[in-house]
């Protein structure tokens, strides 16, 4: 049985998007909790300080320091549980970022629905 909260992590280095992604997940998920970091070496830390306690992080691709490829990689490795979607507006990313782990892709822009969708399907 479940005792705590759905938690989110949601890393971009855009305010904005980070944001939008939080406000899109409270609106679904009422009770959840959502962090938020910056890019991935703060996302790291988070994840770590945490024990690795999320259900979904939602990262983009390109941030300074750690990217959301090798933030998903390092995740994986240590809390394989976690699922992990990839967002970016490189289209052509879609493979790598499936392959360093992710559970799925998400090209910017997307919708709200596409990303409903995409975390009910991963939180089954």
């Amino acid at each position: 049985m479940m005792t705590r909260k759905t938690r989110f992590l949601v890393v971009d280095d855009e305010p904005s998007i980070r944001e939008i992604v939080e406000y899109q997940i409270k609106a679904v998920y009422g009770g959840c909790e959502v962090f938020l970091d910056w890019n991935g070496k703060n996302a790291l830390q988070t994840v770590n300080n945490k024990e690795g306690k999320f259900d979904i992080v939602i990262t983009n691709i390109h941030m300074p320091e750690v990217t959301g490829i090798e933030l998903t990689r390092r995740v994986k490795r240590l809390f394989p549980k976690i699922k992990i979607i990839i967002m970016s507006a490189m289209h052509d990313k879609r493979e790598e970022a499936l392959a360093s782990g992710a559970d799925a892709f998400l090209e910017k822009p997307f919708g709200l629905k596409q990303l409903v969708e995409t975390m009910q399907r991963l939180l089954q």
